[in-house]
């Protein structure tokens, strides 16, 4: 089984308000979670192979362009249930604040796959588990690569916070219970690549995330 130490993980941080996309590369193709425009040009640039985008969720942000981007590249999306049902509603994925972005409301999802709780996504002969992390949203993902200690938080857990729950479907007690449980699956030295800023660890936020810690 390959490792991810054996393959390479870059993040591009792009689109309107500065949102990570992570990608996993093996021999020229790659894997991201979540999708930016910038993403193209690194693709173009390197010569990449696009084989499959996770979305961690479906606000606007994190698939910014994805409609425009499918006009030119064949690869397979991968969200979770609630997501493919709202996808392309603007009340929902919250288009309606960014007063319209390009792109964003026709996400074809013909090469589309929905994933919960308990499904795998194998890439480069690596798995990536899926959890269901409700509170931001309540068609949050989180993806784990366990043989590398790795987990892709989208906006549910970040260095030192976590996500808005202000916005339709969330919830903080949600989140709470989302995050509780990954600390319950994972170790404490897993690393956490969130959906905004910068990597953190389990250990590091179990001690001094605010939003973890109160009385």
């Amino acid at each position: 089984m390959k490792r991810i130490s054996d393959l390479k993980i870059e993040r591009v941080t792009g689109g309107l308000i500065g949102t990570n996309c992570y990608i996993i590369e093996e021999d020229g193709e790659i894997l991201t979670v979540d999708f930016v425009p910038e993403l193209e040009n690194l693709i173009l640039k390197k010569g990449y192979d696009i084989k499959k985008i996770l979305l961690t969720h479906i606000h606007f942000d994190h698939f910014e362009g994805l409609s425009s981007f499918q006009e030119r590249y064949n690869f397979e999306l991968f969200l979770s249930e609630k997501a493919m049902a709202c996808i392309n509603n603007p009340e929902y994925n919250l288009l309606y604040l960014a007063g319209g972005v390009s792109g964003v409301k026709e996400v074809d999802l013909k090469n589309a796959k929905s994933v919960g709780e308990g499904d795998s996504i194998n890439f480069a002969g690596i798995n990536i588990a899926v959890i269901e992390s409700p509170g931001h949203s309540e068609d949050s993902l989180m993806f784990i690569v366990d043989e590398e200690k790795v987990v892709f938080s989208g906006d549910t857990l970040f260095y030192g916070s976590v996500g808005r729950t202000d916005f339709a479907t969330g919830s903080f007690d949600d989140i709470l219970k989302s995050i509780r449980k990954l600390f319950n699956r994972v170790g404490e030295d897993y690393i956490v690549y969130p959906g905004h800023g910068e990597a953190t660890k389990v250990a590091f936020e179990k001690g001094h995330n605010p939003f973890l810690n109160r009385d």
